[in-house]
């Protein structure tokens, strides 16, 4: 009786350090949960096309909102300060798109020929890529980016990037699978891109932001 009590005992005693341990697997710091979703394999989707290798990343809006504090540091963020953030991007799925050439050529002049086209294109990739998005569920419902936004260096640079916005639709929140198509205008690819995410992927459990406030 009593060798059983205390395999009981033990047993208990285990049960205990798994759950304090698992809550604190998911609790990181600001700077940690950001480097989580950076290196977060299920959030990202790559493809490859003549000589281009393409990548879609799903960033939740607590990735976004730490987007907002990226020179403060993480024993200095109040979770006041955060939670305002978060609030202006809760409303949103987000979603890097880039695009970088295995050559290392400056992608932006891949297919531009003289400097008149390559302003144009340039132009054109500020003000107009968004035409050439579309986020498409399972049930067949189609949304376009509510926000977009090009990333790049103002050197020649072989990536080139797109943070795309796209409004929390009920359609889109009960979709079981979502699919990120672009249908290429600048690149020169045979064919148009896509990037399907799960509703599980999207929706995982994430670890908590821990925050020092006094």
């Amino acid at each position: 009786m009593i060798h059983t009590t205390n395999k009981g005992i033990l047993l208990g005693i285990c049960l205990f350090l798994c759950i304090i341990y698992t809550s604190c697997k998911h609790q990181l710091s600001s700077s940690e949960f950001a480097a989580y979703i950076e290196q977060k394999e299920e959030l990202r989707k790559v493809s490859s096309s003549q000589g281009i290798q393409m990548q879609c990343q799903y960033f939740p809006a607590a990735y976004m909102a730490l987007l907002d504090f990226r020179s403060v540091p993480s024993e200095q963020l109040r979770e006041a300060d955060f939670s305002k953030s978060y609030n202006q991007y809760k409303d949103n799925l987000y979603f890097k798109l880039s695009f970088e050439s295995e050559e290392g050529k400056d992608i932006t002049r891949s297919t531009s020929d003289n400097a008149q086209s390559y302003q144009q294109r340039m132009y054109d990739m500020n003000y107009y890529f968004d035409r050439h998005i579309m986020l498409v569920t399972d049930t067949q419902d189609t949304l376009r980016p509510a926000i977009f936004t090009l990333q790049k260096s103002f050197t020649a640079s072989p990536k080139v990037s797109f943070l795309l916005g796209f409004a929390k639709t009920p359609a889109l929140q009960s979709a079981n699978e979502i699919d990120l198509i672009y249908r290429d205008a600048y690149f020169n690819l045979p064919r148009s891109v896509h990037f399907v995410f799960t509703n599980t992927e999207i929706n995982q459990n994430l670890p908590t932001i821990t925050f020092t406030d006094l």
